[in-house]
């Protein structure tokens, strides 16, 4: 299997388990406070280019509501490279929204990087999101995430 058919097989994996996911949400009836709260983020990431440029992030986030239609991430939120180096989550610009539908859309902005949702769906019991996006600069991620 060559690099770039990895990367699609990771990237068809994600969308695949987003799809899943989805197939039964409709219904579910999410609203903005389902994402207010406390957040574990798992982020696998992959350029398509190289093995080696794969990586991984977990972030702790802090999600608190701050308008009707709108969520965005709380301060002092961090993330934790798979090299070791920390790198805070920027709250101007860092927004996520769920549809009645408990699709997610928005932006994680950090001073390294920016995540933007392309297909990210919450859970049935809204304790969870799982889907795919990109990242600045054209790297792919997937996403797990886990409410407590």
């Amino acid at each position: 299997m060559s690099v770039s058919q990895f990367g699609r097989a990771i990237l068809l994996t994600g969308v695949t388990a987003g799809f899943l996911a989805g197939t039964g949400i409709a219904n579910a009836g999410c609203a903005q406070t389902d994402l207010v709260g406390n957040w574990q983020f798992y982020i696998v990431t992959f350029d398509g280019s190289n093995v080696t440029d794969a990586g991984w992030v977990r972030c702790g986030v802090n999600i608190g509501a701050t308008a009707a239609n709108n969520v965005r991430l709380a301060t002092g939120a961090v993330c934790k490279l798979d090299t070791g180096a920390n790198v805070a989550i920027t709250t101007t610009g860092s927004t996520l929204t769920v549809s009645p539908a408990c699709s997610v859309t928005g932006t994680i902005r950090t001073n390294v990087a920016n995540l933007t949702a392309a297909q990210i769906t919450m859970s049935l019991d809204q304790t969870r999101l799982t889907g795919v996006g990109a990242l600045t600069g054209g790297q792919l991620f997937m996403l797990n995430a886990e409410k407590y």
